[in-house]
């Protein structure tokens, strides 16, 4: 094997050691919101309407938690959106954005970095602007 195609192998074994990691951080992610968190958040806005229906607690608060169940699901689907985005990678061997126009002839396409390995838009941890109660 010549120095090129070990410098060749060697990058697409540590593109596929990243996207591997990605997908892998994003199925334990959507395993712990199906099993834990969402039926948590489920449970407590439950819990939070029926204590208002004996007047034990304000609309407000029943309100905000629901309003933590709505961010939870929308956290849930991003989780998702990650753990597709990188079989899909895997699957299609990294090979991504196949559709795209290559470069035109003198210009210089863009590093296959940036144009084929699925970065995450969203981070996967829990909503830090928001303080909570």
């Amino acid at each position: 094997m010549s120095a090129g195609e070990r410098r060749i192998a060697l990058t697409l074994r540590e593109r596929a050691a990243t996207v591997l990691d990605q997908y892998s951080n994003a199925r334990l992610m959507v395993e712990q919101y199906r099993k834990e968190i969402l039926p948590r958040a489920k449970r407590a806005y439950t819990l939070m309407d029926e204590r208002h229906g004996e007047m034990l607690a304000s609309y407000p608060r029943v309100l905000e938690t629901q309003r933590r169940l709505f961010e939870l699901h929308t956290e849930y689907v991003a989780a998702l959106e990650s753990l597709w985005t990188n079989a899909i990678a895997l699957q299609g061997f990294l090979l991504t954005d196949g559709l795209e126009a290559p470069a035109r002839p003198g210009e210089m396409d863009r590093p296959v970095r940036e144009t084929n390995v699925p970065m995450p838009e969203r981070t996967m941890g829990p909503d830090t602007s928001s303080p909570r109660r």
